[in-house]
């Protein structure tokens, strides 16, 4: 006939399930670091997908001048203002076809566009080219992330990110 030991109160015997405090807190800490680090790509995820966003909505506003500049046959240029944080897409006559923000109100938020040719400006002659003849860069930048607009002579566009 066996017995059975009765065990002290308070001790743990090995059967006990459950965790100590120290062992959740070690989870706890082990937790927040990867949400730490999940939230620090999902930032620069969100970033670069707001920078992209912008520079599609521009590439679209500079196939719109472009188209512009055939059907009405004269020249269209898309000119950007960085103090006021927006650009219009003018006539030759000096009439504003369109206009768009690149603004913090804005739906692309960016911190700064320069086009990379005189008087910060695209044009486009009456057989849809650019004036400038070769490639124009369109600098787009938010919090550190900075992409490229590539105009093409014949207006199309590629968008690529600058080192």
């Amino acid at each position: 006939m066996s017995r059975k030991m009765q065990e002290p109160p308070g001790s743990r015997s090995t059967g006990q399930a459950g965790f100590t405090l120290l062992e959740l807190l070690i989870v706890i800490a082990m937790f927040g670091i990867v949400v730490a680090v999940g939230m620090r790509g999902f930032r620069q995820f969100n970033e670069s997908t707001i920078v992209d966003q912008a520079a599609r909505a521009l590439g679209s506003d500079v196939t719109l001048a472009r188209s512009l500049a055939i059907r009405r046959g004269g020249n269209v240029a898309l000119v950007a203002d960085e103090g006021a944080r927006r650009y219009v897409i003018r006539d030759g006559a000096g009439n504003v076809l369109g206009a768009g923000s690149f603004g913090a109100g804005s739906d692309t938020p960016l911190t700064a566009l320069d086009i990379k040719a005189t008087g910060d400006s695209l044009t486009f002659n009456s057989r849809g080219m650019l004036t400038s003849g070769g490639t124009v860069q369109i600098d787009m930048a938010r919090n550190g992330l900075t992409k490229q607009l590539d105009v093409s002579a014949l207006g199309r566009t590629r968008i690529a990110k600058v080192p």
